[in-house]
């Protein structure tokens, strides 16, 4: 793997195009929107780094074989790993996976356990099973593994902008991008890539994590708040059913209206502050050039 001094696993997955997005930019209002584009990976997903460092990991190890539990990408990611590892797996599928993406699964050898239940009850059934064999059991974002394998997403991230910002001023430097977003279930993945960010930048390569950092916190302080709703309302996902939520959930009400200033950077706020910080950051990397918003940063 490229980056061998900063990770813990050599593996072949990874290395996916960073592309501009012209078009949704223009229609967004951005001029520098990027897409990284995972669907190059060997099963189209981003759990292919996960799955290849945690295999190496078990090679590593001496380990043989391995229970995961999955809604689908991180089995087949997984199946499509160990295979080539030569490591057995056992894969515990909620019983609402689609048959093709099942079908996928068993292709690579994979030992399928389907369960006709919740995926909670799913993966305490993959848990009970792995303790009473012995065998490894992939617990997700609590594996240093996959933590591990996510960080690679930051360093690729970091390096493309790089070279786009030494082709345009000719000279070298990883760069983190002032925002990051990705879909989430578990939240693997931007906990990895939150994680490697904060390593560049306690290695000194980077700037920006004081607002990386404030970004996530209080988005995820929006996503509590938004579970807390719809625990509330039953599981009811129609927003026009929704209405009243400072008289009726005032805790919750005061969770949204604080998370949607600090991502607001309205002043006092984290997010003032963290912005605040890039602004300063720019402008001691300028010094001497024109007015810090006379020039947009070039890519």
């Amino acid at each position: 793997f490229r980056y061998t001094t900063l990770f813990r696993s050599a593996v072949g997955e990874g290395g996916t195009p960073l592309f501009r997005a012209e078009n949704l930019g223009a229609m967004l209002g951005l001029n520098n929107l990027f897409i990284k584009d995972e669907r190059q990976n060997p099963t189209s997903s981003f759990k292919d780094r996960q799955a290849a460092v945690t295999a190496a990991v078990l090679l590593e190890y001496g380990l043989t074989e391995a229970v995961v539990s999955s809604t689908g990408n991180v089995a087949i990611a997984f199946s499509s790993a160990c295979a080539r590892a030569g490591i057995r797996l056992w894969s515990f599928l909620t019983s609402r996976v689609p048959a093709v993406k099942m079908h996928e699964v068993a292709v690579y050898g994979t030992q399928v356990i389907k369960v006709a239940s919740t995926y909670d009850q799913t993966k305490r059934l993959a848990a009970g099973f792995a303790a009473s064999r012995g065998i490894y059991l992939d617990r997700g974002a609590r594996s240093i593994a996959a933590l591990e394998a996510m960080k690679t997403i930051s360093f690729e991230i970091a390096e493309q902008l790089g070279a786009l910002q030494t082709a345009a001023e000719g000279r070298p430097a990883w760069r983190t991008p002032d925002w990051y977003l990705q879909a989430v279930s578990g939240g693997l993945g931007p906990l990895g890539v939150l994680k490697g960010f904060r390593e560049m930048e306690q290695a000194g390569i980077t700037a920006g994590m004081f607002h990386l950092f404030t970004h996530a916190v209080f988005k995820a302080l929006l996503f509590l708040g938004a579970g807390s709703v719809m625990h509330s309302m039953g599981g009811v996902i129609d927003i026009r059913r929704f209405g009243g939520l400072r008289r009726l959930m005032p805790y919750t009400h005061w969770t949204f209206l604080i998370g949607s200033l600090a991502l607001a950077g309205v002043p006092i706020f984290a997010g003032f502050w963290s912005k605040d910080a890039i602004i300063a950051a720019v402008h001691d990397r300028h010094p001497d050039g024109p007015p810090l918003f006379a020039h947009p940063t070039p890519y």
